[in-house]
């Protein structure tokens, strides 16, 4: 007896909402003392993102993924290299391999694996923002709010917003005029509001102590993995496509 095998395809998409260097086009050049930006936010294309996975169980992060990487064969090898590069390779693998491993990926060079980064680390500030908002409204089980607690989301609610105004300048430089250095300012800045709402909570953590603490430990990674990718890839205004010692 014949047997006829369909052949499934996958597709990992990407976000609706995310900026992309279209819908910012026309933002001005950023500087730290801007005026926030205001976003007109179109779709990728008509797609969704793959969610980035979540973070590798294992203690051992500063050895460097094997060559196949956390997706064996399939692996971007250049995400693979720049990876292996940074303090972080199997947490960088994790959060950008799904989808710059896609196939069919355009993910092949510094700078648009920088975009990407950028860009998933938007998206989370912006989940973030919402989820710190159900919080408040206490529309979520998970967390039993407190008025310490909902003052403390309601501060954070205002550092997201302030560090997704920087991500947007920062995709801007990236795609527009690849600008490492205001890249790394905007980043920096965008990891510091992140900073300052896990402070809020006095270090504590746990869901109803410190409800954002887990979110903002990855997307601390996240901005500092960003920065590091521009600073080695990005400088004066070039693109690069080797390290800079």
């Amino acid at each position: 007896m014949d047997f006829f095998l369909t052949a499934l395809s996958f597709t990992i998409l990407l976000p609706n909402n995310i900026p992309t260097s279209t819908a910012i086009r026309n933002a001005p050049s950023p500087s730290p003392a801007d005026a926030p930006l205001t976003l007109h936010i179109v779709s990728h294309d008509n797609t969704n993102p793959a969610a980035p996975s979540a973070d590798p169980n294992d203690d051992e992060d500063k050895k460097k993924p094997s060559k196949k990487g956390v997706l064996g064969t399939a692996i971007n090898p250049a995400l693979r290299d720049i990876c292996e590069a940074t303090k972080i390779p199997n947490k960088c693998m994790d959060y950008l391999a799904p989808i710059a491993t896609r196939a069919g990926g355009t993910y092949q060079d510094p700078v648009s694996i920088l975009n990407l980064e950028v860009e998933l680390l938007y998206k989370k500030v912006e989940k973030a923002t919402d989820d710190a908002k159900d919080m408040m409204a206490k529309k979520k089980d998970v967390v039993s709010t407190s008025p310490e607690v909902a003052k403390g989301l309601n501060a954070c609610v205002g550092l997201y917003n302030k560090a997704t105004d920087d991500l947007a300048r920062a995709l801007l430089e990236c795609s527009e005029n690849k600008n490492g250095a205001t890249v790394e300012q905007m980043l920096s800045s965008a990891l510091q509001s992140i900073r300052s709402c896990d402070a809020v909570f006095g270090g504590k953590s746990g869901e109803k102590d410190a409800p954002m603490a887990e979110v903002n430990e990855k997307m601390i990674d996240m901005a500092e993995l960003g920065m590091e990718i521009s600073g080695k890839w990005l400088t004066k205004g070039k693109a690069q496509t080797k390290i800079i010692s």
